[in-house]
């Protein structure tokens, strides 16, 4: 999937496997859902320099769901 230009803000991606998916210019992942949620290294790691906020239903962190360090 390419989502490119894509608002992912509050968005629940649990247990989505995603390891082709084309994530680099998302536009938002803000409290966004992204538990259990299988993604390449290098896309984990520019998803984390962009993740922020908790996610309305959930309650879960978006770093955290994401397991960005730092």
């Amino acid at each position: 999937m390419d989502f490119e230009g894509a608002d992912l803000t509050d968005a629940i991606l649990e247990g989505a496997q995603m390891t082709n998916a084309q994530l680099n210019r998302v536009k938002s992942i803000k409290g966004s859902d992204w538990t259990d949620v299988i993604l390449r290294k290098d896309i984990n790691a520019t998803l984390c320099k962009i993740a922020e906020g908790q996610n309305p239903a959930t309650g879960v962190n978006t770093r955290e769901s994401l397991n960005c360090r730092g």
